[in-house]
């Protein structure tokens, strides 16, 4: 079983703010340490050091005070930047 280690650091951005609603925009990046590069049978881990920037966007309404609905859609990507040849990535949303 790999093991790993990461730190990320992103930013928000509100796109739409009223009292009841807003919508947002998110920026990130990170970067992992991983022992997964040492399985030669994948290719997607193909280092120790992996980055790992991601985009999201949503959306909060509040209800009331208890209650509220949201939403978020994010696309995440894992790879080694071409640091190592093995280098194929992985992606997710």
């Amino acid at each position: 079983m790999a093991k790993a280690i990461s730190s990320d650091s992103g930013h928000q951005s509100s796109l739409y703010h009223k009292a009841t609603a807003f919508v947002y925009a998110q920026l990130g990046l990170g970067i992992v340490y991983s022992d997964a590069y040492e399985d030669l049978s994948q290719s997607l881990i193909g280092s120790p050091i992996e980055f790992t920037p991601q985009f999201s966007v949503g959306a909060h309404y509040l209800l009331n005070k208890n209650w509220s609905i949201d939403g978020e859609a994010i696309f995440h990507h894992i790879s080694n930047a071409g640091i190592k040849d093995r280098n194929v990535g992985v992606n997710a949303s």
